[in-house]
């Protein structure tokens, strides 16, 4: 089999959904880093800017996904308008595939 042609909205779909994916975990890891900071910044001083940190960590959990998706598209548009060019150009990927 040889891949001559991506559709580029399908490979698109598929990159987002990965990199929102990977988007959210990102955004887990701010989320977490984020509160954490803010329990140790209320224990050390008294003061209201430590919330400040753990809201920007929460609003990661939302911005991330949303970020790495809209990333994740675009990446995924243009990496398939390029291989339809060079597969055009010098041929597609061959894939060998075997039934199971």
């Amino acid at each position: 089999m040889i891949v001559t042609r991506i559709r580029p909205l399908s490979l698109a779909k598929v990159t987002t959904a990965v990199y929102a994916a990977i988007g959210l975990f990102i955004g887990a890891i701010f989320a977490v880093a984020s509160l954490v900071g803010a329990a140790f910044g209320l224990a050390s001083q008294a003061g209201s800017d430590a919330w400040f940190g753990a809201l920007f960590g929460v609003g990661a959990l939302v911005a991330a996904p949303i970020f790495y998706g809209l990333l994740g598209f675009l990446g995924g548009l243009f990496t398939a308008f390029v291989y339809n060019l060079a597969a055009h150009a010098i041929g597609g990927v061959e894939l060998e595939v075997q039934d199971r």
